[in-house]
């Protein structure tokens, strides 16, 4: 219920962003960092209102969401790309920008333009948005996935000496091994470089009833122990593996 009287409030403030009624939308923008702007009305909304309010600003930062609100109108919060960010810019899209800002994925770096038209929440509102350049995030390098996990393994004293091996398998693939911290077994962690050789080859070993395995999907990970070690063994790994927190988003 609180989640759709926060829409309902940012939808209809400034009339969800659809007519542009003050000279500040032809006025040249003010470059902002989106982390300024937030944390100015963090501080002190007022001071902040006298800063800013009814100024055309141009923001650039981290898309969260690209949704509509209860009334239909499209808008894209913009932050710093953290986990679970609770104070953004909350972009109110124009009809001439939607096409603009359908294109836009979770994650894109974009450079947007709007006028600041006050805190609701925990949202700095901008109205009549426009959607300037954009770029997806770079993609991670091969065995980043792989990496991070293993030492999220060390992190919860289930493996120890982690290190990455010497692997012909081709571009893309990355192996790491590692040996358990209260047994004589080991394992190996395999990042497979698309999804497709990733499904075929975490099928191939999920039917091998000899190996204690498990993987991670999002990040094409599977890890394997020693074929002489036992399934009550693979739990801590596994655990590690799938649940812990270094790995971020895919």
């Amino acid at each position: 219920m609180r989640t759709l009287v926060i829409v309902a409030m940012l939808g209809m403030v400034g009339g969800c962003g659809k007519k542009q009624t003050t000279d500040s939308a032809t006025a040249a923008p003010t470059d902002v960092d989106v982390g300024t702007l937030v944390t100015a009305y963090k501080a002190n909304e007022v001071r902040a209102d006298a800063a800013y309010k009814g100024k055309r600003v141009r923001v650039k930062g981290i898309v969260g969401d690209v949704k509509k609100d209860i009334t239909d109108s499209m808008y894209v919060t913009i932050g710093n790309g953290g986990d679970f960010e609770l104070q953004t810019v909350h972009c109110q899209v124009s009809d001439k920008q939607v096409q603009a800002a359908s294109a836009l994925d979770k994650g894109n770096t974009v450079t947007v333009t709007g006028t600041v038209n006050g805190l609701i929440l925990t949202s700095v509102i901008l109205k009549d948005c426009e959607i300037g350049a954009s770029s997806k995030p770079p993609a991670p390098p091969a065995g980043a996935a792989a990496e991070k996990a293993c030492a999220a393994l060390e992190k919860g004293k289930v493996a120890k000496e982690c290190k990455r091996e010497e692997s012909d398998a081709g571009p893309g693939f990355a192996v790491y091994s590692f040996k358990l911290t209260n047994s004589k077994h080991g394992g190996l962690i395999t990042e497979y470089p698309d999804d497709a050789t990733y499904s075929k080859m975490s099928a191939k070993i999920a039917a091998n009833p000899k190996l204690a395995s498990c993987d991670d999907a999002p990040h094409r990970l599977v890890l394997i122990l020693d074929p002489s070690a036992s399934v009550a063994e693979k739990v801590g790994p596994c655990m590690w593996l799938t649940m812990a927190e270094p790995l971020g988003k895919p």
